[in-house]
């Protein structure tokens, strides 16, 4: 196991991604023997959904913005979450390139914000999203 993903998987450890439900952040290492991430038609092959899924390709820094804000409307829990989840979007931003967010689904979705660390390797981090 690498030392990013070691330390993805302290950043994360116990954090909801905030959606409609809530499902944990789940760091993962892109297996090495799976084509590369490098657009959504490859995402969904390597990954294994069928060719016709919906996939969105999102910006990676929009994607997140909303939900690390510190704002009035948050809850003491919900500031919480948005410090941690700020904290890994600090660790992808520090460690890896050719940052993306690939959307999968419609209403209840994959999620995966996922880069390129120095040594090639693809990695990041995935949840659930719930959007009715």
């Amino acid at each position: 196991m690498s030392d990013l993903l070691q330390q993805l998987q302290q950043t994360t450890e116990g954090l909801l991604f905030p959606s409609e439900s809530d499902y944990p952040v789940v760091p993962f290492e892109w297996p090495d023997d799976a084509p590369a991430p490098s657009s959504p038609a490859a995402f969904l092959a390597a990954k294994g959904y069928a060719a016709d899924t919906p996939i969105q390709q999102l910006d990676f820094d929009t994607f997140f913005s909303f939900k690390i804000q510190d704002r009035e409307d948050q809850d003491d829990g919900q500031r919480a979450t948005a410090r941690q989840l700020g904290k890994v979007v600090e660790v992808l931003r520090a460690n890896l390139s050719e940052l993306r967010v690939y959307k999968v689904g419609n209403i209840h979705f994959d999620v995966f914000a996922l880069g390129q660390s120095k040594d090639g390797t693809w990695m990041g981090v995935s949840t659930e999203v719930v959007e009715t």
